[in-house]
């Protein structure tokens, strides 16, 4: 028993760790306070707590544990003091989300070739200038070298800031019901996925270019993995006036956009025909 709790903490902590800008917090630690104990006990008090629980249906999450969640969430409301320095560190992230933003694409000084500011784009980060032609071009590529110069096209970094902002205000409002964190979440989910003046066209036809070889590459898909913990935290907003129907439905379509341009452009087609570690990050998206 004792090992099985060990994995499934392990496992809740890699699903649930943030990337980029907000501090680190570990709900799946945070769960492990609580369980992570050995033998009958750990089992008893799980399952006492999930007796309290609202059943997982409740929650529309696909990565996240939805009945770890809920066992959590009832244990702190019944005055759990093992879980109290976890949610503190948990608000602490809130509170930093709350001031972080605005996030869009259209805010990078960059333009893409498009000449859409709406358009997602980013510069391969291993590929230098030539040293031996004038122009530098095509750039060649240095193993384990990254070019500083990718931090004139942002959109990578905004958008995983984006999807961590959203995570720990959706965390919070989960847990403590708190709408301040509701309502900036939406406004950000929002801003990225559905106001026609800041959305991101669902495509990622620019990203990872090489300059003076191509405009975009189908590895550019691995960029937005972090898409499918958003999911999640959208989950974690039902219930709250801030999310509404309407956003949801908006939300939705972007994503069905997303995923018919993943399945039909041939950048998707290329990376969904490849063997590397991009095909898991599209194959989670899809």
């Amino acid at each position: 028993m004792e090992r099985r709790l060990r994995r499934e903490v392990r496992l809740d902590s890699i699903i649930m760790r943030k990337t980029s800008g907000i501090s680190t917090i570990l709900i799946g630690a945070a769960v492990a306070l609580g369980v992570f104990q050995a033998g009958p006990a750990a089992e008893e008090s799980v399952e006492r707590a999930a007796s309290h629980a609202e059943p997982r249906s409740a929650l529309r999450v696909f990565l996240i544990d939805g009945r770890r969640l809920q066992v959590a969430r009832q244990r702190l409301r019944e005055g759990d003091k093992d879980l109290a320095p976890a949610l503190e560190s948990l608000k602490r992230d809130a509170q930093k989300a709350l001031n972080a933003g605005p996030f869009s694409v259209v805010y990078k000084q960059a333009t893409p070739p498009s000449g859409n500011k709406h358009d997602y784009m980013s510069q391969a980060p291993y590929f230098w200038p030539n040293p031996d032609t004038t122009n530098g071009l095509p750039y060649l590529r240095r193993d384990g070298e990254r070019n500083p110069e990718i931090t004139k096209y942002p959109d990578h970094r905004v958008m995983d800031d984006m999807i961590a902002a959203v995570e720990s205000l959706a965390l919070c409002y989960f847990f403590t019901g708190d709408e301040t964190c509701a309502v900036q979440a939406a406004k950000f989910l929002r801003a990225w996925f559905c106001d026609p003046a800041t959305r991101m066209n669902p495509h990622l036809k620019y990203a990872q270019a090489i300059p003076g070889a191509n405009t975009g590459r189908g590895i550019g898909l691995i960029e937005t993995r972090g898409l499918t913990r958003l999911v999640d935290a959208v989950g974690l907003l039902a219930g709250s006036k801030a999310w509404t129907n309407a956003d949801q439905r908006d939300l939705q379509d972007w994503f069905d956009r997303f995923l018919q341009w993943m399945l039909e452009s041939e950048h998707g087609r290329d990376e969904a025909a490849a063997k590397n570690r991009v095909v898991r990050a599209v194959c989670r998206q899809e």
